[in-house]
């Protein structure tokens, strides 16, 4: 099958996920049966130097598929204490369906389960940006005279994995980490009014317990 539509998709496919790059539509994933399959929109493959994903997601006008998870997707999904918590948000441990669930992904992919409408063009944000805003004239690393906003169950979920106000970060690694504001001088979660902004004006932690 060539690449399709978004009607053809849903005719076809009873679950997909729409696959944003820069909050711009790439393509749509799909899973059923063991496989994956990814194909590229017809609008974004007719512009005029589209760029693809990833090397193992070539430009093409076909299906791409594959057993595992596109390595490009998999990485974002965080893994150890994170990967359990977010399994139990999801009530599944595929990654298909963690993928939607992601709501601070550290890059610049995005996923959802319905088309997404963005007010303005996300700009590209590296921590080159903000390295002269966190270290100051100190090397790293710095210790960031700020008080901390976050309560102590969020830094450190509980061993049954149950955390009511969990959100999921798109960063692969076993450590557990946080979506941070630094406002006030103040480290915090985002409120709602500033999800919307994530990740382009967030930073992110990794709690230690030195017990």
């Amino acid at each position: 099958m060539n690449n399709p539509t978004h009607n053809q998709l849903i005719h076809r496919f009873r679950h997909f996920l729409f696959v944003y790059k820069k909050e711009q539509l790439v393509g749509y994933l799909y899973f059923e049966k063991g496989q994956h399959q990814f194909a590229y929109s017809s609008h974004y493959l007719s512009q005029k130097e589209p760029k693809p994903v990833s090397l193992d997601l070539p430009l093409t006008e076909r299906f791409i598929v594959s057993e595992r998870m596109f390595n490009v997707f998999e990485q974002v999904i965080p893994e150890g204490q994170d990967r359990k918590l977010l399994e139990k948000k999801a009530g599944s441990a595929n990654d298909f369906d963690l993928l939607p669930l992601l709501k601070d992904i550290y890059g610049d992919l995005q996923f959802s389960k319905t088309a997404l409408q963005f007010d303005e063009k996300a700009d590209s944000f590296t921590y080159a940006n903000v390295k002269a805003e966190i270290l100051g004239e100190n090397d790293f690393p710095n210790v960031l005279d700020m008080a901390l906003d976050i309560e102590e169950k969020t830094l450190f979920p509980p061993n049954n994995n149950q955390l009511k106000n969990f959100r999921p970060s798109g960063l692969s690694g076993f450590q557990h980490k946080l979506s941070v504001v630094m406002n006030d001088n103040t480290i915090r979660q985002p409120n709602k009014n500033e999800e919307s902004l994530c990740p382009r004006h967030h930073y992110f932690i990794k709690p230690y317990h030195p017990g």
